[in-house]
């Protein structure tokens, strides 16, 4: 089969055909979509695929993300797998379960692959290397601004947003703010709780270390963290999880210690999840675009891939406000 008869099938010349094929140009959309189903009615897709592994590649993504259980990173494999949706290209997937070493060892086996482009959702790498990748293929990285490769970054300002939800707290009246932070290497971790401090500072709060509990980014760990400070009889009668997924957990332990949500304890979590909204009562927390991101992040590899300057749009976090949180009591 050769690229004239594919071509004729899809009514484009071979050149329009061959650009479209390599991956050099992504064209209009209804001449892309008629060059990829003339290649897939005549059976051009292996003959594709070998041609670009013999240019040392081959028609696949990769994805680095620390957890595909993890509700959020979910979210983003749905926005990176519906931008490559209409590609020649596939979602190669690795996860490194939130350890350094398992990072390190999915990186190589995603390379070892000869992906053509790189989605990194983690930043448990050296920048140097990550740096020394994105001179080689198309790379770019979802969840915070990396020194050497900031215009490959897609993210929020992880403080601000930690910072408008904590003073949103205390504009209710809210003076015990319960803060369950994430795991010490993640990079939400210390500039949500940066923000989390800061907007005590500014409201003249002193930071209770007896307040600001470890969690893991999972449910269990908000659950734990709450009935801690139920345990000890800490007071508090707010609680901010720096995740949705401790905030449910959070919100089991309020419920079998018979506080109520919000008229004895208000909540807010991060990251605004499908499921947030049907929590009850439904929950208060900043949402952050995880699906765009990813959607984005695949296009840009893809438009990057074509030869096209790609520039990362900006992304906001957003206070969405619910049932969980009220007027302190």
């Amino acid at each position: 089969m050769t690229i004239y008869e594919i071509a004729k099938e899809a009514g484009v010349s071979p050149s329009t055909a061959a650009r479209i094929l390599s991956g050099r140009s992504q064209g209009r959309a209804k001449t892309r979509a008629a060059v990829l189903a003339a290649a897939k009615r005549l059976n051009y897709q292996l003959n594709l695929a070998a041609q670009n592994l013999s240019r040392g590649k081959s028609m696949s993504i990769g994805v680095l993300v620390p957890d595909i259980a993890d509700p959020f990173f979910v979210e983003i494999l749905r926005g990176i797998e519906k931008g490559l949706h209409d590609s020649a290209y596939f979602p190669l997937i690795g996860s490194m379960h939130w350890r350094l070493g398992e990072a390190r060892n999915a990186l190589d086996l995603l390379l070892g692959h000869r992906v053509g482009g790189l989605i990194v959702a983690t930043t448990h790498l050296p920048s140097e290397r990550l740096y020394r990748i994105a001179q080689e293929i198309p790379l770019l990285l979802i969840g915070e601004v990396v020194e050497p490769i900031q215009n490959r970054c897609l993210a929020i300002d992880n403080e601000e947003a930690a910072y408008q939800a904590t003073r949103y707290l205390i504009d209710l009246g809210h003076r015990r703010i319960a803060y369950i932070s994430g795991p010490p290497l993640h990079w939400h971790t210390a500039p949500r709780l940066d923000g989390y401090r800061r907007a005590l500072e500014e409201a003249g709060l002193e930071l209770q270390p007896e307040l600001v509990l470890a969690g893991n980014y999972e449910e269990s760990s908000g659950y734990h963290a709450v009935k801690e400070l139920v345990r000890k009889g800490i007071p508090f009668s707010a609680v901010f999880a720096s995740n949705d997924a401790m905030a449910y957990g959070a919100r089991l332990a309020l419920f079998e210690s018979g506080l109520a949500v919000p008229e004895q304890v208000s909540l807010v979590g991060f990251d605004d999840l499908p499921w947030s909204s049907y929590l009850i009562p439904p929950l208060t927390t900043v949402r952050q675009p995880g699906y765009e991101m990813g959607l984005s992040a695949a296009r840009g590899v893809l438009q990057m891939l074509s030869g096209q300057p790609f520039q990362p749009p900006r992304f906001y976090g957003e206070l969405v406000v619910r049932n969980s949180s009220g007027q302190a009591p």
